[in-house]
């Protein structure tokens, strides 16, 4: 899980270094990103997409109040950017 969070860092340095996003929303995506690893670490997720694993996962951090909707809604959009440019499989 450690090279994960490493690899996710360098592409969130190269992105911020690329002007793709801001320091602020790679702190972010990075914080959310994390969660979402606990969250698969207590428990493999329910078979289904990664998209809608990773939706079900959001639904779930936003019903328990660990993060709100404007950080959903950050989370998604940095991710759609980075996959635009390339910086994320």
């Amino acid at each position: 899980a450690n090279s994960e969070a490493a690899q996710r860092a360098d592409m969130l340095a190269q992105a911020v270094t690329q002007n793709v996003i801001t320091q602020d929303e790679a702190d972010l995506f990075d914080t959310v990103h994390a969660l979402m690893d606990g969250m698969i670490a207590a428990g493999p997720p329910a078979s289904g997409s990664m998209g809608q694993n990773q939706q079900n996962m959001l639904d779930e951090l936003l019903a328990a109040g660990t993060i709100t909707q404007v950080q959903i809604d950050a989370f998604n959009d940095v991710h759609d950017r980075l996959l635009t440019a390339g910086l994320m499989q």
